[in-house]
């Protein structure tokens, strides 16, 4: 299984509440994650995890959702 990346906006999850959930179901399964931190308008460098992820989990709201979809648009996910 390819892994799952997980992109956090902080000012939506700051107290890293919902990434620990997430983590938490994802390690009880085995699987893989890995997490990206959209700050700004533009994509970070994403680690080399994150070229073919077989699942990417948004935690934010719109604007992070649409930064997300720009992100990710080339990868087959």
């Amino acid at each position: 299984l390819r892994p799952v990346i997980l992109v956090q906006n902080r000012q939506t999850d700051p107290e890293n509440r919902l990434k620990a959930q997430i983590e938490g179901f994802l390690a009880q399964h085995h699987i893989m994650m890995e997490t990206v931190e959209l700050a700004s308008p533009n994509c970070p460098v994403m680690p080399p995890v994150a070229d073919n992820p077989s699942l990417v989990i948004v935690v934010g709201g719109d604007g992070t959702f649409l930064r997300a979809v720009r992100c990710f648009a080339q990868s087959n996910v």
